[in-house]
């Protein structure tokens, strides 16, 4: 659920300082912080705008007094989820005289549908265009609310992050990165892929080759479609 304020800033402020004594001010300034809001594998926010803003907005501060130049944005909203969330965080930050040095998206192509015991599923969209689609939909939101072009960033790419889908190793991972990145290319500024490597997989039936792994690069090197697509 909803994490204290005084905690979460508390620990903030400890990976922070953990940075700069271990990388030096200088190289740290160059980094993005990304924020990011909670919520459950269903798309339910596990706490409300006024709570995440609130935190986001103390960090954003306590972060800025250390190292104006870093860049901090969130909250890695993700395109399957009701993008009235992004609105009312926004015109809570805002409402605060804060404004993100960048806002995150979370862009795998999962739309949602009601399940059979009243929740919510998260299923492959049929729409080619669904990236594109839903990202047009939330820089529409942003400008209503900032009236500035503030930069999208999408820190998680790709599509799919469940291992043991073996898409994730074929020709397709590297079509959907194409794709994909041409479509938004002047719409973003940053899109990071999901997971570089395999190896942080860990189960019985990952010794294989290849197994499904979310990467570009399987646990024993060999580099998939999709790295050269990237490359």
């Amino acid at each position: 659920g909803n994490i204290p304020e005084k905690e979460f800033i508390k620990k903030v402020s400890a990976l922070i300082r953990h940075c700069i004594n271990t990388f030096g001010s200088e190289e740290v300034e160059k980094w993005g912080v990304e924020l990011a809001a909670l919520h459950d594998e269903e798309l339910r926010f596990l706490e409300t705008p006024s709570i995440f803003a609130q935190r986001f907005c103390a960090a954003y501060r306590m972060i800025k007094e250390w190292l104006p130049n870093l860049l901090v944005g969130g909250p890695e909203h993700n395109i399957a989820m009701n993008p009235d969330f992004m609105r009312e965080v926004m015109e809570l930050i805002t409402g605060q005289g804060v404004t993100p040095d960048f806002l995150s998206l979370c862009a795998i192509p999962y739309e949602p549908i009601e399940a059979q015991n009243g929740g919510i599923r998260a299923v492959f969209s049929p729409n080619p265009n669904y990236l594109l689609d839903s990202v047009l939909d939330i820089r529409d939101v942003i400008r209503e609310v900032t009236g500035d072009e503030v930069p999208i960033w999408i820190t998680v790419f790709g599509p799919d992050i469940r291992t043991r889908n073996y898409m994730n190793d074929s020709c397709y991972q590297a079509t959907f990165i194409a794709k994909n990145t041409i479509d938004l290319i002047g719409l973003v500024d940053v899109i990071g892929y999901w997971q570089l490597s395999d190896i942080g997989t860990e189960h019985t039936d990952t010794t294989r080759i290849l197994f499904g792994g979310t990467g570009i690069i399987s646990k024993h090197g060999l580099k998939k479609p999709g790295f050269t697509t990237l490359k």
